[in-house]
């Protein structure tokens, strides 16, 4: 199912091959390789993608020893990581997956600097409105929003706007058992003022061509939300 079966959202330039990439569901604590890896589909060709593996590796991704059924959705299977034993082990469950600092240098690592991950966090819903309505000026650009879900942090990947009064936000998620009907597998709308709520504390990743970051960090700060990077 592709853009097509979601004719209001008007995607960001690059959500064609983002959604073409987006293989839900991950791999069990691997929410931020994943949503990278689907986001950096918008600028590297889908041959060229690093393997959920080597994002792992690169971004020091954490597993922990036991199920941890509460990181997902209800109703979602346990899926292992093929590579899990390949990764550190968190020194507590609560310290299992990946911070966001180490997601933006795994992006400089896997695509050799091609690729660049600017944070933007804060703000207010008008100003992170905003700045989601600027990403075109970029060119194809990937969008990854680490939220809180109320139980743990996870990462999504962000890839358009409704053409509503009051824009919704589409997005791809992790887990199919979340996906709204009519948009594609794992997809969903989420409410402009909801998706500032679940960002509190954290924020967006907003990937595009390292040649393009200064104009991006511009774009970030005039939303009137802040570039540097949170923790967690």
């Amino acid at each position: 199912m592709g853009l097509l079966s979601a004719p209001e959202v008007r995607p960001f330039p690059g959500a064609d091959r983002v959604l073409a990439a987006h293989e839900p569901p991950q791999p069990d604590l691997m929410c931020g390789p994943f949503a990278v890896r689907t986001a950096l589909a918008a600028l590297v060709d889908t041959r060229a993608l690093p393997s959920l593996a080597d994002l792992a590796h690169a971004a020091g991704s954490r597993t922990w020893p036991e199920d941890l059924p509460d990181a997902r959705p209800d109703g979602a299977p346990s899926v292992p990581a093929p590579f899990a034993d390949d990764l550190p082990v968190a020194g507590s469950a609560d310290r299992s997956g990946t911070d966001a600092a180490d997601l933006v240098a795994a992006v400089v690592t896997v695509t050799n600097r091609d690729v660049s991950a600017v944070p933007a966090q804060g703000g207010t819903p008008e100003g992170l409105l905003g700045l989601l309505a600027r990403l075109g000026d970029l060119g194809p650009v990937g969008v990854v929003a680490n939220l809180w879900t109320g139980r743990v942090g996870h990462f999504v990947v962000l890839w358009g706007l409704t053409d509503e009064e009051v824009p919704r936000v589409a997005v791809a998620d992790s887990y199919p058992e979340v996906g709204d009907e009519g948009l594609p597998p794992a997809c969903r709308l989420v409410g402009l003022h909801e998706l500032h709520d679940a960002l509190a504390d954290r924020g967006l990743l907003v990937l595009v061509r390292t040649s393009d970051s200064p104009v991006a960090t511009e774009l970030v700060g005039a939303a009137g939300l802040s570039s540097e990077i949170w923790h967690g």
